[in-house]
């Protein structure tokens, strides 16, 4: 008996700290985007490219003459960069050896992520969840797809069509601003095929539109 009790002890214990062991172990996640590229000039590092999203732990070498800008999400700061080595962790970045040009800061971006939830600064919107509401001149970077076209319909109807010559669409300066309602913005591959549709409502009219960030995956 006294045997018996020794081993189930044993056992026990081995159990006990395989179980800590196990709830120990790291778990695997992809990092969440941490900054977005506006522009990128005569990097080193040639794979980064213009309206592409960083995560935590990205570096970006520019070499002596490579200049970027950038749009820092932790900060809300457009951020201009010359030369160096450019990292980025959850909450800053860091630049090694090169120099900033320009910092200026803004209004936090909205992001809507299409296939799942998206945190920055400070907005959480998902797809299909709480209406996107902006204001009747937007602003959009598209990230994670290749947009061609844009289509904003309201009720089914046409109202702008533009196609993209970068993953960027700003309101023309001379053009009259949408009215307040319900509209959708389609987005399209070349050849018009559409690749995903989201509503959004103009809740009012006049003053500077934020950034309106959609993710495709």
């Amino acid at each position: 008996m006294r045997q018996i009790s020794g081993n189930i002890s044993i056992l026990g214990g081995l159990c006990a700290a395989l179980l800590f062991t196990i709830m120990s172990l790291p778990i695997s996640a992809s990092a969440a985007p941490v900054a977005l590229i506006i522009d990128i000039v005569a990097a080193k590092d040639s794979a980064v490219e213009p309206f592409s999203e960083v995560e935590a732990g990205t570096q970006i070498d520019l070499g002596k003459e490579g200049r970027l800008e950038f749009l820092d999400y932790s900060s809300c700061k457009t951020i201009i960069v010359l030369g160096g080595v450019l990292s980025f962790t959850e909450q800053r970045f860091s630049l090694r050896g090169g120099k900033i040009t320009k910092e200026a800061r803004g209004r936090c971006p909205k992001v809507v992520a299409l296939d799942k939830n998206a945190r920055v600064g400070g907005v959480l919107l998902r797809s299909g969840g709480a209406t996107l509401r902006l204001n009747d001149r937007p602003n959009f970077a598209f990230t994670g797809g290749n947009v061609d076209r844009i289509r904003i319909l309201a009720d089914g109807t046409e109202v702008l069509s533009v196609q993209l010559q970068q993953p960027r669409f700003q309101w023309p300066s001379g053009a009259e601003g949408l009215a307040v309602g319900d509209y959708t913005i389609e987005l399209q591959s070349k050849g018009g095929t559409t690749l995903k549709q989201l509503p959004f409502q103009v809740t009012k009219r006049g003053g500077k539109s934020p950034l309106t960030i959609i993710r495709l995956k």
